[in-house]
């Protein structure tokens, strides 16, 4: 008994202990939801790693993180550059599946953590992220050495792009939906259900900044597709397209394509003054988006302008 409340009592501590270290995220919700999504990331390729073990009998075989390098050496809990090799984490086999599959062809790049129990839904991503620290890292120095390289990580992505999702607006419920089945579509989704629109927000941006870019085969089957043009795929070197260009070309694409569709919505909630068969008011409709006007301001533009031509005509 006294033990058990021994234990207790170290959780408690190591709880506010990494409570405290944390805090400043409270602050900053992009930071915030980029530390779960890459510890929960990392939490999928140890499992990963476990797995195969299991399955193989294989003590030996270790898998590690993409950046560490294999060596006689880094068998121990910490290799010669400091990384963390997953075979040290406190990997619970409740949380392993013995039936581990590949990520399905729509699951974001590098963030396929639906065999991690607990993560349909997240409702505190605070209290989740102390939650997976505690139980992947067992000691004090591994829980820091992952805590600092994630707070590495976020530098990076943040650096890259400061300003990611700038025109989406977290109160915009249409708008987060929206942009959340298009990156479903172009195979940049998750497993787990925000359970608000503005969690939809922080999440969009959180897949965004840990994503790694379109694999090989989601590649393939975007060229597939009529409907989008090869161009921006080649000029940035379709093959070896870097994380960053993939990027780039996701939210050029998104935001051009919500511009479009609001303009669309603005041009078609607006009603002219003047009754027109389907033929003109089709035309119309054409000025006015290629004007980026109403169509009310659009069929006022094209009076005005006839009106003046035909003032100066009199004059003359």
């Amino acid at each position: 008994m006294e033990e058990y409340e021994f234990d207790e009592r170290e959780m408690r501590k190591k709880r506010l202990r990494q409570a405290s270290r944390l805090k400043w995220l409270r602050k900053n919700p992009r930071a915030m939801h980029f530390f779960l999504f890459r510890l929960l990331a990392n939490k999928t390729v140890a499992l990963a790693s476990t797995n195969i073990r299991t399955k193989l009998d294989m003590p030996q075989f270790h898998i590690h993180a993409p950046d560490v390098v294999m060596s006689p050496q880094n068998t121990g809990k910490i290799n010669n550059k400091g990384e963390i090799n997953f075979q040290d984490l406190d990997i619970n086999l409740q949380d392993l599946d013995l039936n581990f599959s590949p990520p399905k062809c729509e699951q974001a790049n590098g963030l396929d953590f639906s065999k991690v129990t607990n993560t349909d839904v997240i409702p505190d991503v605070m209290e989740k992220i102390i939650d997976t620290i505690l139980k992947m890292y067992p000691s004090t120095r591994l829980a820091d050495q992952a805590i600092t390289e994630v707070m590495g990580d976020w530098a990076n992505a943040s650096n890259q792009f400061p300003r990611a999702f700038s025109w989406l607006d977290k109160n915009n419920e249409e708008q987060c939906l929206w942009v959340w089945e298009q990156m479903r579509k172009k195979y940049i989704s998750i497993d787990t259900k925000p359970i608000s629109c503005e969690q939809r927000y922080h999440f969009i941006i959180a897949i965004f900044d840990n994503w790694k870019g379109w694999s090989d085969e989601q590649l393939g089957y975007l060229k597939e597709n009529k409907r989008r043009t090869d161009g921006k795929f080649i000029s940035h070197g379709l093959g070896g397209i870097s994380t960053l260009s993939c990027k780039e070309i996701l939210l050029e694409e998104l935001s051009k394509a919500w511009e479009q569709k609001a303009r669309r919505k603005k041009i078609k909630d607006t009603t002219p003054p003047l009754k027109l068969n389907k033929l003109y008011q089709k035309r119309l409709g054409q000025i006015a988006e290629n004007k980026n006007m109403t169509l009310d301001e659009t069929l006022k533009c094209l009076i005005d302008n006839e009106y003046s031509r035909i003032s100066i005509l009199k004059t003359r």
